[in-house]
């Protein structure tokens, strides 16, 4: 007997291309990452009424939310600096939602770059709007692809917890990461903790305390580095899969 691939829910962005036309979609890797894992990708896409997707989360196991635009700051209850970047506030309307009724459900949760930092804000934590100014001392966290490069190459490395399901799971207190964002967490939301950290102090992964189901947020970018250059990083894409995969047999 043939065991059913858990169907994996997956966030998305807007794009005007340079023709005039608007896309909804997501890069490639992530897709990739869900699929090579075992996985079914089942793009989420971004509404004007976040609530006509509420049938969405009785058909996924587990839930990927991406990286992309700044996060509004009117949703951590903050005015926006003046480095605040582009944001589309109908995909922060849906991702929060999401957000929140996965957590209610203790569905799976895996976060990535601009995905940790919508978890923590979901949870009830903010963020530095724009690390260069507000936290000067912090390094360049911002590379490429916003530089015109590819993902493909680690930038700096993290420090894991030992105590953390992150390093349990990678089997590891340091790895290799990449980096672009502007953005990070600033207060800590109350049900999360801090898993990991750059050299510099900004926090590069969450958990959440006493949470029943899988719960992982990363700073990087590790589908883009799983296969190569770090497959240290694929464990993390297999674990949250088999949860996934537990999720679904018991709502079975």
């Amino acid at each position: 007997m043939t065991q059913t691939r858990p169907i994996i829910g997956i966030t998305t962005r807007i794009k005007v291309l340079a023709d005039g036309n608007t896309i909804n979609g997501v890069d490639n890797a992530y897709i990739n990452a869900i699929d090579d894992s075992g996985g079914v990708p089942l793009l989420i896409p971004v509404t004007q009424d976040p609530e006509s997707l509420r049938p969405l989360l009785n058909s996924i196991d587990g839930i990927v939310f991406t990286g992309g635009e700044d996060i509004h700051p009117r949703f951590y209850g903050e005015s926006a600096h003046e480095k605040l970047g582009h944001v589309v506030e109908a995909r922060d309307k849906v991702e929060l939602l999401f957000a929140r009724e996965a957590f209610e459900r203790t569905m799976p949760i895996l976060g990535i770059c601009r995905g940790l930092q919508l978890l923590n804000v979901a949870r009830g934590g903010s963020l530095y709007q724009d690390l260069s100014s507000q936290l000067p001392a912090s390094q360049n966290h911002r590379l490429p692809p916003c530089e015109g490069k590819p993902l493909l190459e680690t930038t700096h490395p993290i420090k894991i917890s030992s105590q953390s399901l992150l390093a349990r799971i990678l089997s590891l207190t340091e790895v290799a990461a990449n980096s672009s964002h502007h953005q990070a967490v600033k207060a800590l939301a109350p049900d999360l903790i801090a898993s990991a950290w750059s050299t510099d102090g900004v926090i590069e992964a969450l958990e959440a305390a006493d949470y029943a189901g899988f719960f992982i947020a990363v700073q990087s970018h590790p589908e883009r580095l799983y296969e190569q250059p770090v497959p240290a990083w694929k464990p993390l894409f297999q674990h949250f899969i088999d949860a996934a995969s537990a999720y679904s047999d018991v709502g079975a």
